[in-house]
């Protein structure tokens, strides 16, 4: 569940009618205190990463960016377009 953007993790973490799974903080890698003792909430670090298959296709990624930067100057997947 990606992480509301009114409401943020504490009004996500409410809203959960049963339970929920977070592995996106607001300011990691510190995790609120009140996040800690909430029982409907699990929460883990990015794990989805920890593949070989993500690994590979992150440094796929990354390579292509660097080279499309260098040989065409193209500036691909800009997280922060504004800040160019």
């Amino acid at each position: 569940m990606p992480l509301h953007p009114i409401f943020g993790h504490e009004g996500q973490a409410r809203a959960c009618l049963e339970e929920c799974q977070l592995d996106v903080f607001e300011n990691e890698p510190k995790i609120e205190r009140k996040l800690l003792g909430l029982k409907n909430v699990v929460l883990m670090p990015h794990a989805g990463s920890a593949t070989d298959v993500a690994r590979l296709a992150m440094m796929k990624l990354a390579c292509n960016n660097l080279t499309n930067y260098l040989i065409k100057g193209e500036l691909n997947n800009l997280v922060n377009k504004d800040l160019r």
